[in-house]
């Protein structure tokens, strides 16, 4: 990367190298920006992904959800595959 990342910087490299969110969960400190943009440009693709705010930058998220907070006990769940299955049925 030539310069700081940014929500456009992961986007484009999700966009062009991943194929699918099912599993997929990211812990990015610009997590709740990065999700808004994603969901503006491609709604369809990305309403899976799973995207989180670390919990030593969360303190700085004012007006942010609750959902997107690591360190919250009930995203530590949903990061953790082992208990997966309380949130998520399987197939």
């Amino acid at each position: 990367m030539t310069d700081a990342e940014s929500p456009r910087t992961l986007f484009e490299l999700l966009y062009l190298f991943c194929g699918s969110f099912e599993k997929l969960r990211i812990a990015y400190d610009n997590g709740c920006n990065f999700l808004e943009f994603c969901l503006n440009r491609d709604p369809d693709w990305f309403k899976k992904l799973r995207t989180f705010v670390d919990a030593l930058h969360w303190q700085g998220h004012t007006g942010c959800s609750a959902n997107l907070n690591t360190g919250a006990a009930t995203m530590l769940r949903l990061a953790d595959p082992l208990h997966q299955h309380a949130i998520e049925p399987h197939s």
